[in-house]
């Protein structure tokens, strides 16, 4: 008995039919991933877009709100006379006017009255010294 072995079966050679079937659908792959991935990144900028733009719309809509109530408290009386007292310096009749007349150098802010800082200018200065500072020379006097 002698064993033979049996013969190799001949491998079959895929077709250039094949072999051009697989590079189309390898190629129409590439084509479909660089699209998808194209179309997600345009997606992701329209989303920042409308995230931009309903921000900005809120804004405008807050700001709508608070001109229209502005322009409701300009159409009342209490309005116009705050502004006829305080800008116009109008007074009813029966109310008392108070003039206050500050000391010179004083200015009156929010929290009180505060002197002013001393402005010392050249035509506070002898007509001599306004000379010498014309012409920037410094005398040592002491």
């Amino acid at each position: 008995m002698s064993a033979t072995l049996p013969e190799p079966v001949p491998r079959k050679r895929h077709s250039v039919r094949n072999q051009v079937f697989l590079a189309i659908l390898f190629g129409l792959l590439i084509a479909f991933s660089a699209t998808y991935i194209q179309l997600m990144l345009e997606r992701a900028e329209v989303r920042a877009e409308l995230d931009r733009t309903s921000s900005k719309y809120a804004e405008a809509t807050q700001r709508g709100l608070r001109l229209a109530q502005q322009l409701e408290y300009v159409k009342t009386d209490a309005y116009r006379e705050t502004v006829a007292r305080d800008k116009l310096g109008l007074s009813r009749p029966g109310d008392q006017v108070v003039a206050v007349i500050l000391p010179r150098g004083y200015s009156h802010t929010g929290s009180g009255l505060l002197p002013q800082p001393q402005e010392t200018s050249v035509l506070d200065l002898p007509i001599w010294e306004q000379w010498l500072a014309l012409f920037n020379i410094e005398i040592d006097l002491s």
